[in-house]
C-alpha cells in the first residue's frame, strides 16, 4: 500500500506581547485560516500540525519545534514552517559585518524575545542567522522545506511609517526600539544557538556558505527586507492575499506565481512587495505548485490582476520586450472560462496596464486571477539561423523552425546568429564562421525528434540572447547608468587591486592555485544616483544560463550611496572550463547585465538553467565562474548595461 507523505506544519502566531512590544491584532486569526486552509487541502499529505500561540510561542519552543517536530519529516515529506508577528532588526556581530552591508540581522520577536522589567530590557531574538542553522540541520533529514513569514524582516522606511499612520485601522508588523540606531542591540555571541559550532573567527575568514550553510528550502516573505508588513481589521495582508489566491487556484498555482500576483495584489494599499526564492535548490522548484503540487507550464505566461489605483494590471512589461506592436491581449480566467480581448495601454518597465471595453467589465471580477495569452516572441530576441548539411537531414527542423515565432531562417553564409548544422553524429549548434566549435553538445539523431530538442535548444537561446542585449532606449533621467559596477582582483595577500574597465570589457589572467588555473575577484555596486534605486546583477554564462542570484536578492534595494558585494562580499572563483581547452577558445567569457530602476522590477522570469556543455566535465556548472540641475526631471526610468568578463586561456 503507498504511504502518503508527511505534511509537518509548525505554525506560530503572536497577537499579545509583553512590555515593551505593542500588541498586533490579525497574527493568531492568521494562523487559524493557515490551519484551516492546510486542514482542507492536505488531501496529498498525512498532515500533522504544531501550533504556538502567544505566551507559548518564546524562542525556546520555537526552536525546539525544528529540531524535534519538524524533523519528524524525512525525504519526500514536506516540513513547512509558518510565522506572523512582529519582526524587527538587531545590531550585528561585527565578525557577521561582511555579510550584512547595513551591520544589522533580521529577527523574529518571539513571545519572550523582548522583555522590560523595572531594572533593564533584555533581548531574546531569534535571527535570521539562527533560523538558518535551524533550516540546515532539518535538512539533513530530507524533506523539502518551506518558510512563510507575514512579517516586517527590516526597519528604517519612512514611507511605510507614513502609511501605517495615515491609514486608519493599518499596522505595522515591526517592533522599532527607542535607539538611535533603530535596531536592538548586538548580543553576546554564546546567545546564538549556533555559538558552541560556529566561532566568530569562522565566519571572519570563510565564506557564509561554508561557515553557516543554508539548508535546501523554499521561502515566501510579506515584504522585502527594507519594507513593512501590515494588517488590516485584524487580518494580516499578506496572508489574507495569499489564501485568497490560493482559494481562487484551487491550488494550482506556482510560488513563483503565487508571490508576483501577491506583489500587485498588495500594491492597492500597502507599500509591500512579498518576496520569494530558492535557497540552495534547484532552479525549476519555484516553478512547482504550493507544497509542492504539479503545475502545468514554467510560469511564464502573463498574469492579469486588478489594483484599485492603477485598474488591471499585466505582470508584463518593457523589461520583459512587450511593446507597442502588441495590438491586443487575450485574457482567460483560470480554470476556464470564455475568453477576453483587452488593449494594451501604458507600458512600464515590469508591468502593463489594460484596457477593457465596457461589455468586457461585466465578466471580471476584481480579486480573481486571469491568464493572458500574448502572441509573439516575448523574452526572446529574434534570431537568424542557418542550416548546413544534407537537405533531407534538415528538413524536419526547417519545417519546425518555420513555425517558431522570432526565428528567420537565412541561407548559409550570410549575417546569421548561429548555425545549425546536420553531421553523422546528428545536430549540432555553432556560430555562423566556426564550424569545428560547437555551443552545446550534439543532439543525437536527424529525425523529427532531435529537430525538436534543436528548436527548444534556439528558443533557450534567444531568451539568453535578449537578456543579454536589454537596454532601455528611452532612458532619459539617468546620464550614463546610474549604478557603478567595480571589478577587484583578489591578491595572494587578500588584497583587492582595481580591474579596468574598458568598453565596458574587463580582461584579466588565470593563476595557478594549488595546481589549478584559477583565480579570484570581487564585484562592488554603488549607487551613483539620487534616489533610491532598485538593482539586480545577474549573470550569464556561455553556455546560456542566465543566473539572477549574484546579491543578497535578485533585486535588491540601494539608497544613494549605498554600496552592495556580489556573493555577500565574497570571492568569486574563476573557472576554466574545458570547451575552452578543448576548442583552443582564445577567451573565457562571463557576462554580467546590471539592472537598474527607481521602479520595482522583477528578473524571476529571466532565470534558466545552462544547456548542456560541449565538453561533459563542464556540466552542472556556472561559465567561467564558480557559484557559491536647477531643472529636475521627474518620473520613472531604468537603465540595462552588459560588461564582459574575459579570461585568457593560458594554455594558448
Amino acid at each position: 500500500m503507498h504511504m502518503k507523505p508527511k505534511l509537518q506544519a509548525l505554525l506560530v502566531g503572536i497577537n499579545q506581547y509583553p512590555p515593551p512590544v505593542p500588541p498586533l491584532e490579525g497574527c493568531v486569526h492568521d494562523v487559524g485560516q493557515m490551519e484551516s486552509y492546510l486542514r482542507s487541502n492536505s488531501g496529498d499529505f498525512n498532515l500533522d500540525m504544531e501550533i504556538l500561540i502567544n505566551e507559548k510561542a518564546t524562542k525556546a519552543a520555537i526552536v525546539e519545534g525544528f529540531q524535534r517536530f519538524l524533523a519528524e519529516a524525512g525525504p519526500g515529506d514536506t516540513a513547512l514552517f509558518y510565522y506572523s508577528g512582529h519582526g524587527t532588526q538587531e545590531d550585528a556581530d561585527p565578525a557577521l559585518w561582511r555579510f550584512e552591508t547595513d551591520q544589522k540581522l533580521e529577527a523574529l520577536v518571539c513571545y519572550d524575545g523582548i522583555v522590560e522589567t523595572e531594572r533593564e530590557t533584555t533581548f531574546n531574538l531569534l535571527a535570521d542567522k539562527e533560523l538558518r542553522y535551524l533550516i540546515h540541520q532539518l535538512s539533513q533529514k530530507g524533506p523539502k522545506i518551506v518558510t512563510i513569514f507575514d512579517c516586517c524582516h527590516s526597519g528604517g522606511n519612512t514611507r511605510n511609517t507614513y502609511v501605517a499612520e495615515q491609514m486608519a485601522g493599518i499596522r505595522q508588523r515591526r517592533y522599532h526600539p527607542s535607539r538611535l540606531s533603530a535596531a536592538c542591540p548586538a548580543r553576546p555571541w554564546e546567545q546564538f544557538i549556533f555559538a558552541k559550532e560556529v566561532s566568530p573567527q569562522k565566519l571572519k575568514t570563510e565564506p557564509l556558505p561554508v561557515a553557516l550553510p543554508a539548508g535546501p528550502h523554499i521561502q515566501l516573505a510579506a515584504c522585502q527586507s527594507s519594507q513593512s508588513a501590515y494588517e488590516q481589521k485584524g487580518k494580516g495582508a499578506f496572508t489574507t492575499g495569499m489564501l485568497q489566491l490560493l482559494e481562487a487556484t484551487a491550488g494550482q498555482i506556482s510560488y513563483y506565481s503565487l508571490a508576483h500576483r501577491l506583489r500587485y495584489l498588495l500594491k492597492k494599499n500597502f507599500d509591500q512587495s512579498p518576496q520569494f526564492y530558492a535557497a540552495g535548490a534547484s532552479e525549476g522548484d519555484l516553478f512547482q505548485g504550493f507544497l509542492g503540487r504539479k503545475i502545468e507550464g514554467t510560469g511564464l505566461g502573463g498574469n492579469v490582476i486588478y489594483n484599485d489605483k492603477a485598474g488591471w494590471i499585466l505582470d508584463l512589461g518593457a523589461m520583459h520586450g512587450l511593446n507597442e506592436s502588441v495590438k491586443q491581449v487575450v485574457v482567460k480566467a483560470v480554470g476556464g472560462g470564455a475568453p477576453i480581448t483587452a488593449t494594451l495601454g501604458r507600458i512600464e518597465p515590469d508591468h502593463s496596464i489594460l484596457n477593457f471595453g465596457p461589455a468586457s467589465f461585466s465578466k471580471l471580477k476584481a480579486g480573481e486571477v486571469y491568464q493572458a495569452v500574448l502572441e509573439g516572441g516575448l523574452l526572446a530576441e529574434p534570431l537568424q539561423i542557418a542550416l548546413d548539411g544534407p537537405e533531407e537531414a534538415l528538413a524536419p527542423l526547417k519545417a519546425s523552425l518555420e513555425q517558431q515565432p522570432g526565428i528567420s531562417l537565412v541561407a548559409s553564409g550570410t549575417a546569421a546568429d548561429y548555425t545549425v548544422r546536420a553531421q553523422p553524429r546528428g545536430l549540432i549548434i555553432t556560430p555562423p564562421g566556426e564550424p569545428n566549435q560547437p555551443l552545446t553538445r550534439a543532439i543525437e539523431g536527424q529525425g523529427q525528434e532531435a529537430a525538436n530538442l534543436a528548436g527548444a535548444y534556439l528558443k533557450h537561446i534567444a531568451r539568453w540572447s535578449f537578456i543579454k542585449s536589454l537596454y532601455n532606449p528611452d532612458s532619459y533621467l539617468f546620464n550614463g547608468h546610474p549604478v557603478k559596477i567595480e571589478f577587484f582582483r583578489v591578491q595572494p595577500s587578500g588584497s583587492l587591486k582595481p580591474m579596468a574597465i574598458e568598453g565596458d570589457e574587463v580582461k584579466t589572467e588565470y593563476e595557478k592555485l594549488s595546481g589549478i588555473w584559477s583565480g579570484r575577484v570581487r564585484i562592488k555596486l554603488t549607487n551613483q544616483y539620487k534616489r533610491l534605486l532598485h538593482v539586480s546583477l545577474l549573470y550569464l554564462s556561455s553556455n546560456f544560463q542566465v543566473y539572477p542570484r549574484l546579491l543578497s536578492e535578485t533585486v535588491i534595494q540601494m539608497e544613494p550611496g549605498q554600496e552592495a558585494w556580489a556573493f555577500e562580499g565574497n570571492n568569486i572563483e574563476l573557472d576554466l572550463p574545458r570547451q575552452v581547452t578543448d576548442y583552443k577558445l582564445p577567451y573565457s567569457p562571463g557576462y554580467f547585465k546590471l539592472i537598474a530602476s527607481t521602479q520595482e522590477f522583477d528578473v524571476s522570469r529571466f532565470e534558466q538553467p545552462p544547456l548542456p556543455a560541449p565538453s561533459e566535465t563542464d556540466d552542472n556548472k556556472l561559465r567561467s565562474i564558480k557559484l557559491m540641475s536647477p531643472f529636475e526631471a521627474v518620473g520613472d526610468d531604468w537603465s540595462a548595461r552588459l560588461v564582459t568578463l574575459l579570461v585568457r586561456n593560458p594554455l594558448i
